[in-house]
């Protein structure tokens, strides 16, 4: 058999598509810190965001689905990619211009026409406006939109017929800008059929009730509102869509809204905001519940790599740190509920050693890693490690004697280790670890509680020595122990009654 040029491109046809094959189960199986799971879809889009920030049409309509919330699968990514191809195709000879202006209006035009609820045409081209219809997935459904839908179907639109456009974003409202060739810039408002080229200058602003606004349900924007714009790339926009109306809590469920606040982190790590929001249910996932303390360990490490890189975020700001310090010391005390002392130790020490006092709940934070040290310490007592599981604590917080939790857990590990000595009547022992813990300093009651007990032990251990009528021994314990305590009134007595004995016989 010859080996013809149609065997040679089949081949070449079979090793490409091999190579796209490997290079897709690259991506899928690459993984991202998000606590919630992501479709092939999704995640393949996600891990090429040097791709999605080139602006090109399908990548930005990828994107701009995603950002909807309810496109998670590709098939329903193509579908709307073959309706956009019906578009092009359809009015292919109409928007073959080679003047961009035209060509751009020409778009506006017929964009209004086939996708919008209304047309282009007649009293009706308003019918398809609705405030709250921020998402591109929804025109497609119900032809319905407002300022940010349409202005992101337009620039799809505008990046398959290669015309470079941005965003242009004021505080209550999104339109395009159309940049030319030759330098000029166009302002086009997307709702709006006769919406092209609007010269946005200081009339356009101060036209009477603000009629242009209101009729689009938006808080009148002013002129200062325009020059202090934000134009951003379409890239960029697709991003600020995940925290427009669609996504609202009374517009879209709490695991899309949790999805949406990952994904948007992930994309800017520079948007502070995003960042809030997402360490928001992160934390709030811990406190509400939802997991066992297994789970809860899975949960942890799928987002320890997304923490850990934003512990050095530099943006400096007091709300993220005093969130990160929570959510922090929740995976440290789930370490520890699931056995992980080494770990949970080493990052409580950790956490401890970077607290900040200008954090709004820096003592609560501290509160919460003190809770999950004193879980360890009971982990050690309950081997009869008391002494390890005491300066676990110690070696934690220098002033744990002056920290309530902290010192009850020292309290603890000391109180047991006394009961358990006391009762193999190693009396001298008892003396020494009551004697350690007193000099810790403290006038609590479990202070007083231990200095009587004291007493007892110095008691009991010189009671030994004269049961073995060792007098010298005996005395030299009740002299140590008024030494110690000048005040002990039972060694005080106890030697009195010895010596009396010791006269009288």
């Amino acid at each position: 058999m010859k080996f013809t040029v149609s065997h040679l491109a089949k081949l070449l046809l079979c090793i490409l598509l091999c190579l796209s094959g490997q290079i897709r189960a690259t991506a899928q199986s690459e993984s991202l810190p998000f606590a919630n799971e992501l479709t092939p879809f999704e995640k393949e889009t996600l891990l090429n965001v040097g791709v999605l920030q080139e602006d090109e049409a399908d990548s930005l309509l990828a994107l701009y689905l995603i950002a909807s919330g309810d496109v998670r699968f590709r098939w329903q990514y193509q579908s709307i990619k073959k309706d956009i191809n019906r578009f092009l195709k359809q009015y292919a000879d109409s928007l073959n211009q080679t003047d961009e202006q035209k060509r751009a209006q020409k778009l506006h035009d017929a964009m209004h026409e086939y996708f919008f609820l209304g047309g282009s045409s007649g009293k009706n081209t308003d019918e398809g406006y609705d405030f709250d219809q921020s998402k591109l997935s929804a025109v497609f459904d119900t032809e319905k939109f407002n300022c940010v839908s349409s202005s992101l179907l337009y620039i799809v639109l505008a990046r398959n017929l290669d015309l470079d456009v941005k965003g242009v974003v004021l505080p209550s409202h999104i339109f395009v800008q159309l940049n030319i060739k030759n330098g000029k810039s166009i302002n086009i408002e997307t709702t709006s059929t006769n919406g092209f080229d609007v010269e946005h200058d200081e009339e356009f602003y101060q036209r009477e009730d603000s009629s242009w606004f209101e009729e689009r349900g938006l808080t009148p924007s002013n002129y200062q509102d325009y020059l202090d714009r934000e134009i951003v790339s379409p890239f960029r926009l697709g991003v600020l869509n995940m925290r427009n109306q669609h996504t609202f809590e009374e517009n879209m469920a709490f695991n899309d809204r949790y999805r949406m606040a990952e994904i948007m982190s992930h994309l800017d790590s520079s948007d502070l905001e995003a960042h809030l929001q997402r360490l928001s249910f992160y934390n709030n996932t811990f406190v509400e519940g939802n997991f066992s303390f297994q789970d809860s360990l899975t949960f942890y490490r799928k987002i320890a790599p997304y923490l850990n890189a934003l512990a050095s975020y530099q943006g400096g700001d007091e709300r993220l740190f005093n969130l990160l310090g929570w959510i922090n010391s929740q995976h440290a005390y789930v370490l520890v509920k699931n056995g992980y002392y080494k770990q949970g130790i080493e990052m409580i020490n950790k956490q401890l050693s970077q607290l900040d006092k200008n954090w709004k709940d820096w003592q609560r934070i501290r509160n919460n890693l003190i809770v999950a040290l004193n879980l360890v310490a009971k982990s050690y007592r309950q081997k009869g490690h008391f002494e390890e599981a005491a300066d676990i604590l110690l070696r934690a917080q220098s002033n744990c004697m002056q920290l309530e939790q902290c010192a009850a857990g020292i309290t603890v590990a000391y109180s047991e280790w006394a009961k358990h000595t006391w009762e193999n009547e190693d009396w001298e022992n008892v003396v020494r670890i009551y004697q350690k813990y007193l000099k810790m300093g403290g006038e609590s009651q479990a202070a007083n509680i231990f200095r009587s007990n004291l007493q007892g032990a110095y008691s009991n251990w010189a009671n030994k020595y004269i049961d073995q009528q060792d007098w010298q021994r005996a005395k030299q314990i009740y002299a140590e122990c008024l030494e110690q305590a000048s005040d002990s009134e039972r060694c005080a007595q106890n030697l009195q009654r010895l010596n009396e004995y010791l006269e009288a016989n």
